[in-house]
């Protein structure tokens, strides 16, 4: 025995619904793909803040650390020579959490080369010292 539907609003709610169903269809999926791009853009933009906080606090801890180096080659005091070491471990710190952001590869290689000439820096310093410079 076969199953009509007995009235034609019955009819009509069943053509409704189907013809509709595309367009449920659809809008869950916009609101699935505007759910995930906001996850991606609030990603994106923490991302862009802790950069520019690590980039904006490695540029001042460099400007400090020539400060430094400059007042110590002048006035000689070993507590100023301190002081760069603890802020030679913060710039390393910082330069490493920068290194752990994605970075294009020019942005890779800047930060590369600013760690390699602190580095030679600081061994040259290292060595006028052992020899009592």
């Amino acid at each position: 025995m076969r199953r009509y539907p007995r009235s034609f609003f019955t009819l009509a709610l069943a053509g409704i619904a189907i013809a509709a169903l595309p367009v449920v269809v659809a809008l869950a999926s916009a609101a699935y793909s505007l759910q995930r791009l906001a996850g991606q853009s609030r990603d994106a933009l923490y991302q862009t803040a802790l950069s520019a906080r690590a980039s904006r606090q490695l540029a001042e801890q460099a400007t400090t650390m020539e400060r430094l180096a400059r007042q110590y080659l002048v006035l000689g005091d070993a507590a100023l020579l301190e002081s760069y070491e603890k802020l030679r471990a913060a710039f390393r710190a910082t330069t490493s959490e920068l290194a752990l952001l994605p970075l294009d590869e020019l942005q890779v290689q800047q930060l590369n080369r600013a760690v390699e000439r602190e580095q030679a820096l600081w061994a040259a310093r290292a060595a006028q010292y052992r020899r009592g410079a």
